[in-house]
């Protein structure tokens, strides 16, 4: 019986071929199948050799504090135990982490804390995607860097959600919380407490980004220009946030550069502006507001919940009430451009000047809209039109 040669046996044919492809493309023919890790382990004491371990798919966390900065190349997923049990400490030597252009990076119940750098001290993100499931940032920025932008995270260009994220005491002089740049930033059930001597965005500075943010509060703020959200020609949509306890020069939330905001069923509660506009101030765009509660605001200046500088507002279904100004006009909304109110209920407002509900000095129109109990110093308890009005009473 003649035997059969090497290549006229199926099986050794098959082998040799397989062999042949893996020369040609200088690759050994193995297959690899990714795997949970565990920090610290065998073989990985650190979250950074687990993320340079292209096996590590998804990196598990001990109850530990892992002091380190860490670098992301590659899509990973980080999972703590809990916020409070899984730290990971920058130890103030630079951001906490690093997302690398077209990485998808997600953590759940972790803590990112004690960053820093020129920008995203708790995170920067250079075109990535970012998503972060119950976690905190926390006091990123006080190290010897000078943090400018993003003292929790600097998303330059990239896509970032956030659920039940805490941000607490970071620090920049623009977004202590978060910088958006270009990107698109998604926010919901989070909180923003407690931030200083911030210039601009005491929470947010959204800059030419597209940022939605729900169900979210700020309190305890501090910050010039934005108490909570700087929007810098980006657009804006919150939504169901309470906006508590803030303090500056103007506005909880500051609209500039003809971006866009749209505020639905937001409260603006006890926030205290030192000059303009403490609720809501628009220096540039357009604003719509529906079935918002603007309670007990306060400015010195003007606006005591709103102030139109320039641009357009369009306010339906809103309660104003208690809201003041100590010298300034409109006690609830003062207006110097293009504003349309439909549909709300001023009460109680005061003004030390002019307007005690509204003042306009533009063009307006008011449609079954009601003043009770409002007071001006100087005039128009209800309203003083300096302008052109449309249903003034």
């Amino acid at each position: 019986m003649k035997s059969l040669s090497f290549f006229q046996t199926p099986s050794k044919l098959f082998i040799a071929l397989i062999g042949l492809l893996a020369a040609l493309w200088g690759v050994a023919p193995t297959i690899t199948f990714a795997a949970n890790c565990s920090v610290p382990s065998a073989g990985y004491a650190t979250v950074q050799t687990a993320v340079n371990d292209p096996k590590c798919s998804e990196i598990s966390l001990a109850a530990a504090t892992f002091s380190e900065n860490i670098t992301l190349h590659r899509n990973v997923i980080i999972n703590g135990v809990a916020p409070e049990a899984s730290i990971i400490d920058g130890y103030f030597l630079g951001s906490v982490v690093v997302v690398q252009p077209g990485v998808y990076a997600e953590f759940n119940n972790v803590t990112l804390q004690h960053g820093t750098g020129a920008a995203g001290a708790g995170i920067y993100n250079d075109g990535g995607t970012l998503k972060l499931q119950h976690v905190a940032l926390h006091n990123n920025t006080n190290g010897p860097i000078a943090t400018q932008q993003g003292g929790g995270i600097y998303n330059n260009g990239g896509n970032v959600e956030a659920i039940n994220v805490d941000f607490l005491n970071n620090n920049a002089t623009d977004g202590a919380a978060i910088f958006n740049n270009s990107g698109t930033v998604t926010v919901t059930q989070s909180q923003f407490s407690h931030y200083q001597g911030v210039y601009r965005g005491g929470g947010i500075f959204n800059n030419m980004g597209q940022l939605t943010i729900s169900d979210s509060r700020f309190t305890g703020m501090n910050a010039v220009i934005g108490m909570a959200i700087f929007n810098n020609g980006g657009t804006v949509r919150s939504s169901a946030n309470v906006y508590q306890n803030n303090r500056g020069a103007v506005g909880a939330i500051n609209n500039a550069e003809q971006g866009v905001v749209v505020s639905e069923n937001d409260q603006f509660l006890n926030n205290n502006s030192y000059a303009a506009g403490t609720g809501i101030d628009n220096t540039s765009g357009t604003i719509r507001i529906s079935d918002c509660l603007f309670s007990h605001n306060s400015a010195y200046g003007a606006g005591g919940a709103i102030r139109n500088l320039s641009g357009q507002i369009i306010v339906t279904n809103c309660t104003f009430d208690g809201n003041s100004t100590g010298a300034g006009n409109g006690g609830a909304i003062d207006n110097h451009d293009i504003a349309k109110i439909k549909a709300s209920t001023f009460t109680n407002n005061y003004a030390g000047a002019f307007g005690g509900g509204v003042n306009n000095e533009g063009a307006m129109s008011l449609i079954n809209t009601n003043f009770v109990g409002n007071t001006a110093v100087q005039g128009g308890n209800d309203v003083w039109n300096a302008g052109n009005c449309h249903g003034c009473p």
